[in-house]
């Protein structure tokens, strides 16, 4: 059991460790189906040395789900390493006719 803040808890995870940190998770479209609550942009704890794959794995996204990673507003790659406070924004795959 791990807090994703103070006084919120999500369960079925690995213990995060003291030297942990604080990021913000945005979940854009249908994604926001894997928010560990009723809100699609949360903050959450994650070790430091985090990468944007780690929160994926936690977060039980896919990679082909998150289409679009974006990090403090620029688009990036899934093995980026976040650091304290970033904001992590997940957009799933675009669609239309």
């Amino acid at each position: 059991l791990i807090t994703s803040w103070p006084g919120e808890y999500i369960t079925g995870f690995a213990e995060v460790s003291s030297s942990g940190m604080k990021i913000t998770v945005e979940l854009k479209g249908y994604l926001d189906q894997y928010a560990p609550g009723e809100d699609a942009t949360f903050p959450f704890e994650v070790a430091d040395g985090t990468t944007v794959r780690d929160v994926l794995e936690r977060l039980q996204i896919t990679e082909e789900l998150a289409a679009a990673v974006i990090v403090g507003g620029e688009a990036t790659d899934r093995e980026r390493t976040l650091a304290e406070g970033d904001r992590l924004t997940l957009m799933p795959p675009l669609a239309g006719g």
